[in-house]
């Protein structure tokens, strides 16, 4: 799967035509050029592009991220280990205070009837925090929406979708929208009632999925997007991305590539050099 969609974006990259789109691949000049961000230096997309490459294509790496990534144990031996003592005594210490207020308990949804229902009130969920007041929630665009709902309605026909519920007296109070593929857990979008921050049910959310992931024996827990505070609470291992740029093989592509990958750090270099 990931070497066919890594093939698919190339070809695909050779023809659209003139415009913007979304914030993983940007286009300039008719198709002259098309780059997509954060993909993993030894990953399939980088492969196509290599061969295609020795083919008479243009092409190169630009600005490095990481993206943390946890392993998930073998069935018996605890991820805890890896924490720290004082993390892990912060999750016993907000799990009993969340308990306090209620009757706590996780929900996993895999698709079904009620799959709509489901997504709704995760939306919902995401959209109280501030991933609404910076309007960037699922629920804000009516695209972004519709695509979530449909990729949830594929995956859970396909077998792939996971979708995580914390609630408290049946009322959803942390949410996670996942894919499993290949033996991993990729998490796209986490959310949480921010009215009870101070218990964390996102994180006590993430403590329970990946104790779930680990007895279903999955090898992988991949966090997704950026490296982030909260994420590096959790595993200290990372995978590195790169933003890969591929340019076609006509006179303007050359010189685009030219300029970006051999001119621009030379240039850089010079300026570098005459500010000391």
């Amino acid at each position: 799967m990931p070497t066919r969609a890594a093939s698919t974006w190339w070809r695909a990259s050779r023809r659209w035509p003139r415009r913007r789109s979304s914030r993983t691949c940007a286009r300039t000049r008719a198709g002259t050029c098309c780059c997509s961000r954060t993909c993993p230096r030894a990953g399939p997309a980088g492969r196509c592009t290599r061969r295609r490459g020795r083919r008479g294509c243009r092409w190169g790496r630009g600005s490095r991220c990481s993206r943390p990534t946890s392993r998930c144990r073998p069935r018996g031996r605890r991820t805890s280990r890896t924490l720290q003592s004082k993390f892990k005594a912060n999750c016993r210490r907000r799990r009993r205070k969340l308990e306090e207020k209620g009757r706590v308990t996780v929900e996993r949804v895999e698709g079904g009837l009620d799959l709509e229902a489901k997504l709704e009130e995760g939306f919902a969920l995401e959209a109280s925090g501030w991933k609404g007041r910076r309007g960037t929630a699922m629920a804000q665009d009516a695209r972004t929406r519709g695509f979530y709902s449909e990729l949830a309605r594929s995956a859970g026909y396909a077998g792939r979708l996971a979708l995580y519920y914390m609630r408290l007296d049946g009322r959803a109070v942390a949410f996670q929208y996942a894919l499993e593929y290949g033996g991993r857990y990729f998490l796209l979008k986490p959310g949480y009632d921010e009215t009870l921050g101070d218990c964390s049910p996102g994180q006590l959310l993430m403590e329970d999925v990946l104790r779930d992931c680990m007895s279903r024996g999955l090898r992988e827990f991949d966090f997704l997007g950026p490296d982030m505070v909260w994420k590096r609470d959790w595993t200290d291992k990372v995978r590195r991305h790169t933003w890969l740029y591929v340019f076609n093989d006509t006179a303007l592509g050359r010189a685009m590539c030219a300029a970006k990958f051999r001119w621009a750090p030379v240039a850089r270099e010079v300026v570098a050099k005459w500010k000391r």
